[in-house]
């Protein structure tokens, strides 16, 4: 910025007019960078309330939580939703960013595809039953 001021000076122009040119391109690149962040983080902020929802209308509707074989996914869609929970109160609170909400966000997935997809192996591998 100080350079643009000073060539603006040496040919007789107004050097608060660079100034404020400069500073209207670095408050549009911020304005831009918080507008992206805060896009991924409704993203997430909407996905934990689906996944809210999905669970609540779990409780209502399962009959028999043990008969139906659904604890495994239960407990794993749970630990998912806490993990989310987590990522979302730390972005708020402490600010997480970049590399620690990423590896949050593939944790609580990791957990909801090991939930969904993983029931056939937890069942006949970890549990031993056939299906």
């Amino acid at each position: 910025i100080g350079g643009a001021m000073a060539v603006a000076q040496r040919i007789g122009g107004d050097p608060s007019v660079v100034d404020t040119a400069v500073g209207h391109q670095v408050a549009d690149a911020a304005r831009d960078a918080f507008a992206a962040s805060m896009g991924r983080s409704l993203l997430v902020a909407a996905g934990f309330a689906l996944l809210t929802l999905a669970l609540a209308l779990g409780v209502v509707f399962v009959e028999d939580l043990f008969a139906q074989h659904l604890v495994h996914k239960t407990v794993l869609s749970v630990l998912s939703w806490m993990v989310f929970g987590a990522l979302l109160f730390g972005r708020w609170r402490f600010g997480w960013r970049g590399k620690r909400a990423v590896r949050w966000t593939l944790l609580a997935m990791l957990l909801l595809l090991l939930a969904f997809f993983g029931s056939k192996f937890v069942l006949e591998v970890i549990l031993q039953r056939g299906t």
